[in-house]
Parts: structure tokens; C-alpha cells; sequence
């Protein structure tokens, strides 16, 4: 099993002009983290405790709240259930999305993980998610074209290569 120790960390609070952060790992190494180490206080004050009226959306990995720190607007990521592949995705997702920056991502701030809680932080996306924009989410929303979707797939794709 994937350790979350690994690659979890608490920050120092050193900042780059790049965006990362120095963090030291559990192992006392001093590595450049891309990410943020919140405190649950952090998030519960900008959630106003994971209030059901800041809720964004459930999904099957967790569920989604808004929030703001300071002028910030952020979505918080809570994990529902602490199983070895909830962590594991956890793990993975603070990991990669962390690293990746790209015009057409959902930026990721960073991270709370203590004892069974799981919490990612996103930067707020106001208009909505991608899968709201291809499908739909609302009665009569305007979907969007073939010609927006291949403009998107072909943006997707030259983030990932």
C-alpha cells in the first residue's frame, strides 16, 4: 500500500515565484511542494462547517462544499469514507493535481489529511464543472456545441502531453 506519509507534508510556509512551497515530508526531508497544508479549523470556518447550504455537489469519492479564506473562493473536496482506495485516490489526486497547472485544469491549493478526515482544496470554479457543460445539470441549460466540445477535447489533450 501506498504510504500518504510520502508525500503529505507540513508546510513551512516558504513560497515561490513559481507557486510551490518548501515542505518538510514525514521523513524530515525538505522537498518543493506545488500545494498548501490547510488546517481543519481552516476549512471548517470556510465552509461554515460543511454547511449543507455550501454544498456544491456529491459524487461517488466525496462530496463538495464552497468556501472562501480571506478574498479566496475555494471548493472543498470531502472524502466520505477512509477505505484503502479512498486513500489511495486521495494520495494520488493531491499528488498529481498538485504538480499539473494548466489553463484548462481546476487548480488545486492544497490538502487537510488527519486521523480518518480527507479534505482537498480547489480553486472555486464559478461556472460550473464540465461534466454540468457536456450533459447538463439544469432544466432547459443550453449544452454545448460539437464544435465547443472537440475545441475542449483538443485542449484537454495538449495538457496532458
Amino acid at each position: 500500500m501506498l504510504k500518504l506519509s510520502n508525500f503529505c507534508c507540513a508546510s513551512n510556509g516558504t513560497n515561490h515565484e513559481d507557486g510551490s512551497r518548501n515542505s518538510v515530508t514525514s521523513s524530515g526531508t525538505n522537498t518543493q511542494r506545488p500545494w498548501e497544508v490547510f488546517t481543519l479549523r481552516q476549512l471548517l470556518r470556510a465552509t461554515h462547517g460543511f454547511h449543507e447550504d455550501f454544498k456544491l455537489g456529491e459524487g461517488g469519492f466525496g462530496v463538495v462544499y464552497w468556501g472562501r479564506i480571506a478574498s479566496m473562493e475555494i471548493a472543498v473536496k470531502r472524502i466520505k469514507a477512509m477505505t484503502t482506495k479512498a486513500e489511495l485516490e486521495f494520495a494520488m489526486e493531491v499528488e498529481v493535481l498538485g504538480r499539473v497547472r494548466h489553463k484548462n485544469l481546476l487548480g488545486l491549493r492544497g490538502y487537510y489529511a488527519s486521523g480518518k478526515e480527507r479534505l482537498i482544496v480547489y480553486d472555486y470554479m464559478p461556472n460550473r464543472s464540465l461534466l454540468s457543460h457536456l450533459h447538463g445539470s439544469r432544466p432547459h441549460h443550453t449544452l454545448l456545441s460539437w464544435h465547443q466540445r472537440m475545441h475542449i477535447a483538443l485542449g484537454s489533450a495538449s495538457g496532458i502531453a
